[in-house]
């Protein structure tokens, strides 16, 4: 999970009320995200072997879903 928009719809998932596309939705996401990280990692380095300076700030969330009930989100 990469969007804690889809969370509600993870759970109606979960509980078997959506379809497989919302399987391939997340993958897409989840791709996306990665690739976008993966990229300015990339440009980071580029930079730094070519004398530049460059910041880079990412969040990442780590969720966890115990029970129906019971959800935990937390950044690092």
């Amino acid at each position: 999970m990469v969007d804690s928009e889809d969370y509600p719809a993870l759970l109606e998932f979960l509980k078997g009320n959506q379809d497989e596309q919302f399987r391939l939705k997340l993958a897409w996401k989840a791709f996306q995200y990665v690739a976008s990280y993966d990229s300015a990692v990339a440009e980071w380095f580029w930079k730094e072997s070519m004398g530049g300076t460059v910041q880079i700030c990412v969040e990442l969330l780590y969720v966890t879903v115990t029970s129906d009930k019971e959800t935990s989100i937390e950044g690092k």
